[in-house]
Formats: C-alpha cells, structure tokens, sequence
C-alpha cells in the first residue's frame, strides 16, 4: 500500500486487532492514549514507510543490475562459445594443415631447435620422426652458412613484429643436396622464442624455371657458331651441371656405324653410374633405330615389364628433318634426385635444337668442303685454260712473223701452225665444256650424250696433245688399236 494506516480503537478486542492488520493497518492504538505516544506511533509508521520506498527502490535497481548482468554473461557466453568453436576449427585446419603431405610445418626455437615437424618436412629433407624426438635436427645447421646471416636478420623482424614472410631460402638434405624452400613463420600465442614455420618445396618450380632457361638460351647458343666441335662444346656447358654431370654424344657415321663424338663428366658424377652409362650401347642403338627417348636404369628393369618410372640415366635420340643423326645421353642429375618423365621431356625439347645444330654444322662443313674442291678445280681449270691459250697466242704470233717476213707463203709449216692453233682451241673447248659440267652438276643438269665411240682413238688423241705440251718427256700408247664403246666423247 501507498498510504500507511494508524487504527484509533476503544476495542480491546484481539480478534478485532488480527482483522485490523490484515486488512491492511500498519498499527493500531488503544484509547485512551496520550498525544506523545500517537506522535511517535506516527513517526515510526513514516521511518518505516521511507525505508520501505528505499528498500524497494534499491530491490528494484538490484533486479535490474541482475538482469543486465545475466544479460551480459548470456552474450559473454555466446561470445566464448563462439570463440571455442572457432579455435576448434582452427585447430582442425592446422591438424590438418600439418598432417597433409602438400606443405611442411615444424616449430622451432631461436636456437635453431625443431621441436616439432610434421611428415611432410621430414620428407622434404629426407629425415625420420626419430631424427625429431632425439633432438637431432637444427635448423642452424640445416642451413648453409651463406644463408644464416639473413636468417638471424628475419628472428629480428619476428622479435618485433610477430611474424615474417614469407622469404625463399635454402635447405640442406640429409643426402647433401640443397633443397629450395619457400617459408614464413611466426610466434605462438604467449611465447617470445618458440615459432611455427610453414614450408614449401621449391624444387619442381626451380627445376622448371631452371628447364625454360635451358631452353631459351640453347636456341641462341646453338646456333652461335657452325663449327661442329664448338656447338659440342657449347653443348656440354649448357647442360653441365643445369641437367646432367655426365653427358654422351654419339652420332651416326656414312658408313652406318655410332662414334662417340664427345663424353664429359665432372668429379661429382658417381663412376658407377657413368660406366653404366658407358655401358648402355645397346639401349642407346635402340634409342636411334627408333626414335624414342628413354629413361635409362642400367642393370634394373621392372618386374612386370612396364616402363621405368624413374631412373639414373636418360637417352634421346637426334633426330632432324626425319633423319636420326645420333643421341644425346645423360646421366647424374645434380639435384642427386632419379631422372623422371618431366625431366625426359625437357630434355626431348632440348635435343631438338641440339640435333637442328648438329645438322648445321654438318651441312656447313660439308659445303666448306665442296667450296674446297671447287677452288682447287678452279684453279688447275684456270692453269688448264693459261697453256693453250699461250700456245695460241704463240702460234698466231710465229705465222704472223713468217708471214710478214716472206713473200711467199710455207704451206706445209703454216698447215702445222694452224692444225696446232686448231688443237689448241679444240683444247680449249673442251676445258670450257668441262667448267660447264660442273655447274650442271652442281645444279642437277648434266646430261651425257652417248654414242658409240672408239676409245682408243680418245686416248690416243689426248697422248698426242700431252706430247705436243712438253719437250722433256715422251708420252707412249700401248694396247689395242680399236675399241668401240657407248660414251660421250666430249666428257
């Protein structure tokens, strides 16, 4: 009730009193009474009636603040489900993450301690989970050491900023390779040292950036010079060490037979590999006789006859315009890795431009040769052609003396000068015949005209024109007198 209640009664009676009070009277008083005791009953019914008001208007204030409080823990609780849930997936997709085999993940320390790894690294460089537990990776010491100044520069970058990456770097195998890596890191939540590191192998996209490479400067150095041993030697540089520490070039000889034009290995080729190598003359032949590349496993063969997968070697055939002229053969990949399918591939394509050079060469020598042969025709052709026509040039000389000297004429001494001019010209004409020759064979149209012919007379003739040339020696015929034959007496 709002309003506080005094009962003045005469009525002494209880049961009147109980009434009283429960239908609401804060107090009653029984007559007679004195005006003090009514003013204090008063009293006390106000004190009692504020410290209600101020009971309820603090009870109320109290309900209130509760129910914004289990409000706000109802949300705070929402917001911590939430936030489990949340780290619950994430730990699901690092578990994940790190139990997958597409990228490496380890935690480490400052100190260069992998404490964790997961498969994948270990895989990556060739170590086993004993090699974790024991405590025997280092992370310092998988480094090479022109790499360990950069390193200790990032620990400074994840000191400060809580992270790093991501930044390429350089692994040590256990085989000793070097594995290139792709990695960031960053500090677990609470920790100032300990870090997780993701990695990812580089190797694939090296080796392809390293194959484009390849490929694009063998195009233009190939075809730096047409020298035969020079583009093999440039050959050699090119793939040595990028695809192979030991490389083979065998072509095929005119006469069908395999020479080996060049061999090369360097000191980190294994020399069983090579004499294997060496040894593989027969998978080498097969490579020319048909065409096809192979991988190359000398001793090893698959158990149920199916391709090599995987292998030490690879040979490839060098092959132009349809015509295989010999191959290439490789062996000891410098990454101590086996030769695969992708790598066969690359290595097709570059033996295509080897074999496009080779040929080069050998076209190029070929027609230095025939320039050779040419020059020295040319130049017997021209002393040839120099000796009748001074003797023409003689003759005409000698009649034209005797005839200005001479009022008449020696007929039988002009017949010899003119019968030998004759000669001569004759001489000449067939010289002139033969230059022509060689230009139609040059050119693929000679064409001899045949007819029956006695050759003893031929050779009798050009006995006589010898004779006529020189003074110092006798030029004798022996044998029959006729010989009758199909040929064309001007060539």
């Amino acid at each position: 009730s709002l309003i506080s209640v005094l009962v003045l009664t005469a009525r002494a009676d209880e049961e009147m009193r109980n009434k009283l009070l429960r239908n609401g009277a804060q107090d009653y008083l029984l007559k007679p009474f004195s005006p003090q005791e009514l003013h204090a009953r008063l009293q006390n019914l106000i004190e009692v009636k504020r410290t209600r008001q101020i009971l309820q208007v603090a009870l109320t204030s109290q309900a209130n603040d509760i129910a914004e409080l289990a409000t706000l823990l109802a949300a705070r609780q929402h917001e911590l489900e939430l936030t489990v849930q949340s780290l619950k997936m994430s730990e699901e997709r690092f578990k994940q993450l790190s139990d997958s085999d597409m990228i490496g993940v380890m935690v480490t320390d400052f100190n260069g301690r992998i404490m964790d790894a997961n498969d994948a690294l270990l895989e990556m460089l060739g170590y086993a989970r004993a090699d974790v537990t024991d405590g025997a990776l280092n992370w310092i010491a998988l480094t090479p050491t022109a790499d360990l100044a950069q390193d200790f520069e990032i620990i400074e970058q994840i000191r400060t900023r809580g992270r790093y990456g991501p930044w390429e770097k350089t692994y040590i195998h256990k085989s000793g390779r070097l594995v290139p890596i792709l990695m960031g890191a960053a500090l677990l939540d609470g920790s100032e040292t300990t870090t997780v590191c993701f990695v990812l192998d580089l190797t694939q996209r090296k080796q392809t950036e390293n194959a484009l490479r390849l490929l694009s400067d063998a195009g233009s150095q190939l075809a730096a010079s047409l020298d035969f041993e020079a583009t093999l030697n440039t050959l050699v540089r090119l793939l040595m060490p990028t695809m192979a520490e030991c490389v083979l070039v065998d072509v095929v000889e005119d006469d069908g037979n395999l020479r080996r034009a060049i061999r090369a290995i360097s000191p980190m080729c294994a020399d069983d590999t090579y004499s294997a190598l060496e040894g593989e003359t027969v998978s080498i032949q097969r490579v020319i006789s048909t065409g096809e590349a192979a991988l190359l496993s000398p001793g090893v063969t698959a158990d149920d006859g199916a391709p090599i997968r995987e292998a030490l070697a690879m040979s490839l055939p060098l092959t132009v315009h349809g015509r295989t002229i010999g191959a290439l053969s490789l062996g000891c990949a410098p990454d101590g890795l086996p030769y695969t399918y992708e790598d066969l591939t690359v290595a097709q394509a570059f033996a295509e431009r080897v074999a496009m050079a080779l040929d080069n060469s050998r076209l190029y020598s070929e027609s230095q040769r025939a320039i050779e042969v040419r020059d020295e025709f040319l130049s017997v052709a021209a002393h040839e052609l120099k000796t009748p026509v001074t003797s023409l040039r003689g003759f005409a000389q000698l009649l034209l003396r005797r005839i200005d000297k001479a009022q008449t004429v020696d007929i039988q001494a002009t017949m010899k000068i003119l019968k030998t001019i004759d000669q001569q010209s004759a001489k000449m004409g067939d010289l002139v015949v033969r230059l022509l020759d060689v230009s139609r064979l040059e050119s693929n149209k000679l064409s001899l005209q045949r007819q029956l012919t006695d050759v003893a007379v031929l050779v009798r003739t050009a006995a006589e024109t010898l004779q006529r040339n020189t003074q110092k020696h006798t030029v004798t015929v022996s044998g029959v007198q006729s010989i009758q034959a199909m040929v064309d007496p001007l060539r």
